[in-house]
């Protein structure tokens, strides 16, 4: 019997612990895989536990274009924004296009949980940008004017120069995840 009152000790200790963590974000990091989002086209379907990341785009018109960016928990919001600026001049770029104008821009952190009386458990990034294509003549007077070829190479520079570590990762999760519960 002295064995049974041990083992139940113990599993209530391993269970008011597991309690008292369910509001820390640092709990919530070690409970799953974490890859930082990467520059490529989302999936149709995606098995990972961050679901669909990276980008897509959708024709509005002839010159206009939204371009989005779903990021990873691990990813900072900031990156999403980059790698949507990225897409929409990669997109100019394969449409013949020299320049484009931000028409509109939307950035968020997507919060859910699987019910309400738990913390949010997943916060994604998401960055959406309306974008408008031209060359620089056409878009005077439109909004700032971005050059594909001179955004691309800024974007690009800054994206590899940007260290992504299990240090990085953590501390974007942190900041997506206080965001939806802080």
């Amino acid at each position: 019997m002295g064995k049974m009152k041990v083992c139940s000790v113990l599993l209530l200790g391993v269970l008011v612990a597991g309690c008292a963590s369910w509001e820390d974000p640092d709990f919530w990091y070690k409970t799953a895989r974490h890859e930082p989002v990467q520059y490529e086209a989302q999936g149709f379907l995606s098995f990972s536990d961050e679901g669909r990341t990276g980008y897509s785009d959708e024709k509005v018109d002839d010159l206009t274009y939204k371009v989005s960016v779903r990021g990873s928990r691990v990813t900072a919001l900031e990156r999403t924004i980059d790698m949507a600026m990225l897409r929409a001049a990669r997109l100019g770029r394969e449409l013949g296009h020299e320049a484009f104008v931000i028409q509109d821009s939307e950035s968020s952190i997507l919060c859910w949980a699987a019910s309400q009386a738990q913390p949010k458990w997943s916060s994604t990034p998401i960055t959406t940008l309306t974008v408008r294509y031209g060359t620089p003549e056409t878009a005077v007077g439109i909004g700032d004017v971005f050059l594909v070829d001179q955004v691309e190479e800024a974007v690009v520079a800054k994206l590899s120069s940007t260290d992504v570590t299990d240090q990085t990762m953590r501390a974007d999760f942190t900041r997506n995840w206080l965001d939806c519960n802080g």
